[in-house]
């Protein structure tokens, strides 16, 4: 009987469990939505956590939200709007797909991530986020989330206040604490309580103001594997026995700060227990060559990473052979010219197990070649500088056989392109996948050669000279993917004997390089081309000889700044795969209106041609995000009523063209919400654009120069865009006494309503209600009485125009450019 009661029990418990799996469980789906209006600058989390449509019902479903495949539960959160990565020794942050817009800064309820027990992950990089509210930081959610593993909480405004709370999540094996504002002044309660975090494995600080006590202030942090300190103002020398107690790290970065030396490792041997470190940072130092005698006590060291110091002249063979498990090794940028041979005379470096070498831009000639013939097993080689000249023999490297990737420059301060390449110089190494070359001349043909490199999947040409015998032996290239042309000439006319049969062609980018007119024409049809750009080439007529509606598997088409004159031709509409067009700067002429089938467009530039008529083709195009129009003869409604179902729309940009009123006011609200406007010139627009009232993201608005029909100042504007950091209405008939927010704007940094008719006072509260102007222009206005005080509150202002008014006395000091009297 027990039996049977306790196998109902658990049907009854399985069937729940696969109830809730079919979608994400209800309270993380409301704890989302909770979160929500603090990441609506996300574009992400703004459009897709919502609560209607079938699809949105799952949350696991929603951008930025991971869910476990067996139990539904939320396992990871992306709510950053950054992306940092290390890539050899320096560190990269950038802000993905997204434009990155500051917020006010604010404070973070971490209480509301409680509901997420099973969370893994969590991401909140790039928020603006200055702290916790009170008794509700990180601590509160140690009890519940104790498989947390990874906190993003990088390219915020935390200080060393947060340390004690975040000691409190045990779990934690990845903490990232990035551009922050932690200066690591109050160790106690700082960097010590931290190291409570005993499984804790990467620490990632870089970009803070730490200084050199920083190391002393880690030693409890035993488990750490990989610490990052770039760019935290560490200075002079620095010993690294301070980290003595770290015996488990592999990676240790401290590149972008002003360190001299590392103390006396070489006579630490002993002494010295980072055994396991494999992985060191030094680029962006001030470091000479007495580094790699400090450099022998770390023996089992893979990757070092040495560019853009202070290395100069020869460096001694033996000292790099020392260094005997080194796998990578980056030198750029610095001014070493030659190896030293040692005293028994070994002029090769004998780095067995290195697979990537980067000597790029020091003074090396052509006899550094003869150094490193033994590299049996490089994979990565780029070498060059302003010494390299004439002709490159690679002989010397015939035992580079796995050689995959190869970079030459020849960088002739004069201009001069001085280096060629001998015959059969590639032949030596068939695995090669990337060939670059910058600043030779190829003359001849290399058919012999290419028929070799039967893996080369990209091929770059950078300030180079081309003849037609070179570009007909590119078909040689069978695995070809990808070709870049950068500044080259073609030094002969493109005489080509037949099509180039390039069927595995991906991208092609041609910019700064004479082109032929029907250059396509001439290389024929690339079936699987997905990128094409050529741009400033010099081609001109019109777009039908140039062969491009064949290319129906393109997704960027960029031919800007060429002559390109006409009508868009028909065919356009083949090109339904495009993601990105850009025709500017061109002589283009006519309507748009063969683009309405180009519906998977995210990005559309038809700036600076003779384009005309209305602007109703774009309706259809509903993924688009980034619309540039200026400089055309387009007429476009103040209301933008054409686009208002584009909800993806983020920026417009319509300079110089005609804005009308229509006849027929638009009073619903768009589905966009746009951060970025200008519509500079030229028109009668009426009264003020009513989409506007609904704009709550706006970061920078022009509407200057165009004719409003407008009593009083937009204020709402102000107030509806606590983001906006640009606004200009010059010239565009407003009158009027100057109105200002009812709460101070901190976010606007530019201001310019010159050339209209205000009338009245200047407000006596503008200095606090505005404190964040750097450029402020009023002038060309009726503004009367005395210049306020407040004015000589902002902090930040560099640039003040208050001229043709009927204002009187004079600018009040202080002022931060004007020394005191």
């Amino acid at each position: 009987m027990e039996w049977k009661w306790l196998s109902v029990v658990l049907v009854a418990f399985l069937l729940g469990r696969c109830c809730e799996c079919e979608g994400c469980w209800e309270q993380e789906k409301i704890a989302l939505l909770q979160l929500k209006p603090f990441f609506t600058h996300i574009t992400d989390v703004k459009n897709y956590w919502v609560e209607e449509g079938k699809q949105s019902l799952d949350c696991c479903q929603w951008k930025r939200v991971e869910c476990n495949n067996s139990t539904g539960r939320v396992i990871r959160l992306f709510l950053n709007l950054t992306t940092t990565e290390v890539y050899r020794g320096l560190v990269h942050s950038y802000y993905g797909e997204y434009d990155w817009i500051e917020k006010d800064h604010w404070y973070l309820n971490a209480s509301l991530f409680l509901p997420f027990e099973e969370l893994k992950s969590l991401y909140l990089g790039g928020n603006s986020i200055i702290g916790c509210v009170g008794n509700e930081g990180f601590e509160r959610l140690s009890s519940k989330l104790d498989k947390l593993e990874i906190l993003d909480l990088s390219v915020n405004q935390f200080n060393d206040n947060i340390l004690a709370s975040l000691s409190e999540l045990s779990s934690l094996k990845s903490l990232n604490l990035a551009k922050n504002q932690f200066t690591g002044s109050n160790p106690a309660n700082g960097m010590k309580r931290l190291s409570k975090l005993n499984k804790l494995k990467t620490l990632d600080l870089h970009d803070n103001v730490l200084g050199n006590n920083i190391l002393s202030h880690l030693d409890d942090f035993t488990s750490l594997k990989s610490l990052l300190l770039q760019n935290c103002g560490i200075k002079g020398m620095v010993d690294l026995l301070e980290l003595n107690s770290l015996m488990n790290l592999k990676e240790l970065y401290l590149g972008q700060n002003q360190i001299e030396s590392l103390g006396f490792l070489f006579q630490s041997k002993g002494q010295l227990k980072l055994i396991k470190l494999e992985v060191l940072g030094l680029s962006e130092n001030l470091f000479n060559n007495s580094i790699f005698s400090s450099l022998a006590a770390l023996s089992n060291l893979k990757s070092l990473y040495i560019g853009f110091n202070k290395l100069e002249g020869p460096i001694h063979i033996k000292e790099l052979n020392a260094l005997s498990n080194l796998v990578e090794l980056d030198m750029r940028n610095n001014e070493v010219n030659y190896f030293v041979p040692s005293q028994d005379n070994e002029t090769k470096l004998r780095l067995i197990n290195l697979e990537v070498l980067d000597l790029r831009w020091n003074l090396f000639n052509c006899s550094i070649l003869s150094s490193l013939g033994r590299l049996s097993n490089l994979k990565s080689l780029s070498f060059g500088g302003n010494n390299l000249e004439g002709s490159i023999d690679l002989r010397g490297l015939d035992a580079l056989s796995n050689l995959e990737n190869l970079f030459i420059s020849c960088n002739d301060p004069n201009g001069t392109r001085a280096c060629s390449l001998p015959p059969q110089s590639l032949e030596l190494f068939p695995s090669l996948k990337t060939l670059s070359f910058y600043g030779f001349s190829f003359y001849g043909t290399l058919t012999t050669q290419w028929q070799i490199l039967t893996s080369l999947e990209e091929l770059v040409l950078e300030n180079s000279s081309l003849s037609s015998y070179f570009i007909q032996d590119i078909e040689m290239l069978i695995a070809l993917k990808n070709l870049y042309v950068f500044s080259c000439e073609l030094n002969d006319c493109l005489n080509l004997q037949g099509p180039l049969h390039l069927k595995n062609l991906e991208t092609l980018v041609i910019q700064d390089t004479s082109l032929e007119n029907n250059f396509i024409e001439k290389i024929g049809v690339m079936p699987s081309l997905k990128i094409l750009k050529l741009s400033d080439c010099g081609l001109n007529g019109t777009i039908q000889t140039q062969g491009f509606c064949e290319m129906r598997n393109l997704q960027n088409l960029d031919v800007s700044g060429n002559n390109l004159k006409g009508n868009l031709p028909e065919c356009f509409s083949n090109l339904t795969f495009l993601e990105n067009l850009d025709l500017s700067s061109n002589q283009f002429s006519g309507s748009i209106s063969t683009l309405k089938s180009l519906t998977s467009l995210e990005r559309l530039d038809l700036s600076s041609n003779q384009f005309s008529g209305d602007i109703s083709a774009l309706r259809s195009l509903k993924s688009l995000g980034t619309l540039s129009l200026s400089n055309n003869y387009f007429e476009i409604p103040s209301s933008l009523g054409p686009l208002f179902n584009l909800s993806k729309l983020q920026s417009i940009f319509a300079d110089n063209n005609t804005i009308y009123a229509e006849t027929e006011m638009h009073f619903l609200a768009p589905t966009f919400q746009l951060n970025e406007i200008s519509m500079s010139c030229c028109g009668d627009a009426g009264s003020f654009p009513r989409f506007l009232y609904h704009q709550q993201d706006l970061v920078s608005v022009d509407l200057s120069n165009i004719y409003f029909k407008v009593e009083k100042f937009p204020i709402w504007l102000l107030e509806n865009n606590t983001k906006l950091e640009t606004l200009i209405l010059s010239n565009s008939s407003l009158s009027g006494p100057l109105l200002l927010p009812l709460a101070p704007h901190l976010g606007l940094s530019e201001f310019d309503i010159s050339n209209n008719f205000f009338n009245g006072s200047i407000p006596v509260e503008i200095g606090a209600k505005l404190p964040s102007l750097s450029f402020l222009n009023m002038s060309k206005n009726h503004f009367g009485d005395s210049i306020p005080d407040s004015i000589g509150d902002m902090n930040s202002i560099q640039t003040l125009d208050l001229s043709n008014n009927n204002l009187t006395g004079g600018v009040p000091e202080p002022w931060p450019w004007v020394a005191p009297h």
